[in-house]
């Protein structure tokens, strides 16, 4: 009876039952009758020395630890690029949201005085008021951004 040698590394060729070539690691496998034909292949660190095995196996490490060093990189910089063109957006809309604050202010201005009953003057100062407040808001949005582009760009260096 033959029993496989654990730790060995070798792999068979045999034919199954179909007459399909297949390989297996573990003559078990293999029909006894074909057992005395098999051809075994031995891996290629069966030839190594010990020290070639070795360095093998930390070159192996250190190719592993490259990969994952590659995809941690990968991943901040698709993390970086998505946060630099988050604030960008951000950038964007601040830049058009204080103009149309300037253009609503200008139209005020030109309102001003011009009214002739108290319901336009209350009109005005309901505007006004809103204004006020957009402004406030907008002043906020910004001092966040201010913020969060002062970080970014402080990782960035």
């Amino acid at each position: 009876m033959l029993w496989p040698v654990p730790g060995a590394a070798e792999f068979y060729r045999y034919y199954d039952e179909n007459g399909m070539l297949r390989f297996t690691d573990n003559i078990a496998v293999v029909p006894e009758d074909q057992r005395s034909r098999i051809k075994s292949y031995d891996e290629e660190n069966d030839y190594l020395t010990p020290e070639e095995q070795a360095a093998k196996a930390r070159d192996e490490r250190r190719l592993e630890q490259l990969e994952i060093h590659d995809m941690k990189t990968t991943a901040i910089q698709k993390a970086d690029t998505k946060t630099h063109n988050g604030l960008e957006g951000v950038r964007k809309e601040l830049n058009e949201d204080l103009k149309a604050l300037e253009d609503r202010r200008k139209a005020l201005e030109s309102e001003q005085g011009s009214w002739t009953t108290w319901d336009e003057y209350v009109t005005y100062k309901e505007k006004r008021r809103a204004l006020n407040e957009d402004i406030d808001l907008y002043e906020q949005r910004r001092e966040d951004f201010v913020k969060k582009a002062k970080a970014y760009n402080t990782l960035s260096e």
